[in-house]
């Protein structure tokens, strides 16, 4: 009986396929692995949040949110766009890339955390003791928490998304599990952070140990690593616009405000993220010729659209209801919320910048991803003093709109 079902759902994917354009066994059994991953993830990360919003006053929260970003910031230095390039290694069966890059991305984490210790020193100079010491925490942390983060990146390129799901999923779940306990305990943001960081340290570092003992060859991609510190230079200028909104704020109008922006923005990065638009297309976008599937790409590109644009209405209607219940705390979140939720209408064109990555297209991608950044970073720079939370979601949707507009144009230059 369960064989009988098994083949009448093939046949019905591969049946799709005329319609589809697209490898449908493939897609169906990466979606729902990575479905899962990044579900079970998106789930411990709004149980984390609720338990924020109930047990950590608003003001400790932004301020917690304010040194997260100056970590994110810092770990541009340990080569942060060597994720990307590490997936089309491993897709190609180079496997020994995975520890050449770990010890790429520690050597010059070090760097990130030189930073992150001299703003310590700067804050302890000034008698805020919080922030030296919440900087120097994750000046420590650093480069293993961007280093130890891979072992995911490595099953995303062998195509295992069983596997890369269950490496997301567990080391979030075992965190969580003592992550919990301290925010219920204590509202002392140095312990907050300490306990946080270390927990993602120590299971991120056991599962990357278990994935490196799984490696079938040493061969190391050479160019992959050259790329990968390409694409950093993007990738860091990206991360730079993707944290920078939280000290602008903090800047000009403090960490409460901080507070209300973050519970706004987390279920739209994690809905972003939780389409697997980029993840599951890089790996098979990697052993083919993008210009042979060009018409294909733009069909899936349209497709897409079919299923976001619901979605960001469903989003926009849902979302006071949603708050009330999660984190009644924050109301004030919902309409900053609902604007940001066009993001969500324009995730189909990440398979356009998929195809620009995977084909190497470093000038392109240049204008693509650092040109929307430097203007994200400028707007947010003239409009928050003015409108506050409203002008740092009006320029987070100026660029985005920008990024995905060149994105398109060079795509269909291909």
């Amino acid at each position: 009986m369960r064989q009988t079902i098994t083949r009448k759902i093939l046949g019905f994917l591969k049946w799709s396929e005329r319609y589809t354009k697209t490898d449908m066994t493939y897609a169906v059994k990466g979606t729902f692995w990575i479905l899962l991953g990044k579900g079970g993830k998106f789930l411990i990360s709004l149980a984390t949040m609720v338990a924020f919003a109930y047990w950590i006053p608003k003001e400790i929260y932004g301020t917690y949110q304010f040194v997260l970003a100056g970590l994110g910031i810092a770990g541009i230095f340990a080569l942060s766009g060597m994720n990307t390039a590490l997936i089309k290694s491993i897709a190609r069966g180079k496997e020994g890339t995975l520890t050449l890059v770990v010890k790429e991305k520690i050597r010059w984490g070090l760097l990130g955390s030189l930073g992150l210790f001299l703003v310590s020193i700067w804050y302890l100079l000034n008698k805020n003791l919080v922030l030296a010491g919440g900087f120097a925490l994750t000046a420590i942390f650093l480069p293993l928490i961007e280093a130890f983060a891979l072992a995911p990146v490595f099953w995303n390129g062998k195509k295992r998304f069983d596997i890369e799901g269950f490496y997301k999923v567990a080391p979030a779940a075992l965190s969580f599990l003592i992550i919990l306990p301290a925010i219920y305990l204590t509202d002392s943001i140095l312990w907050i952070i300490s306990i946080t960081l270390g927990s993602r340290v120590l299971f991120d570092g056991l599962f990357l140990w278990k994935t490196i003992k799984k490696t079938k060859n040493n061969e190391r991609d050479t160019e992959a690593v050259k790329f990968g510190k390409n694409l950093t230079i993007m990738d860091g200028i990206v991360r730079l616009g993707a944290h920078m909104d939280k000290v602008v704020l903090w800047k000009f109008l403090g960490p409460i405000q901080v507070a209300i922006y973050s519970f706004a923005l987390f279920p739209i990065k994690s809905l972003s993220d939780i389409v697997p638009v980029q993840a599951l297309a890089l790996p098979k976008l990697g052993e083919k010729n993008i210009k042979d599937i060009k018409h294909g790409l733009l069909y899936k590109f349209r497709l897409l659209f079919l299923l976001s644009i619901p979605a960001t209405i469903l989003a926009v209607i849902t979302a006071p209801v949603a708050y009330k219940i999660l984190f009644p705390q924050y109301m004030e979140s919902v309409i900053y919320f609902q604007i940001l939720s066009l993001i969500i209408a324009i995730l189909p064109f990440n398979l356009l910048v998929a195809a620009l990555i995977s084909d190497l297209r470093k000038k392109e991608l240049y204008v693509v991803r650092v040109g929307s950044v430097i203007l994200r970073v400028g707007l947010f720079l003239v409009l928050t003093p003015f409108y506050g939370i409203f002008g740092v979601a009006g320029a987070l949707l100026v660029s985005e709109i920008f990024r995905v507009g060149t994105s398109l144009y060079y795509f269909l230059k291909l």
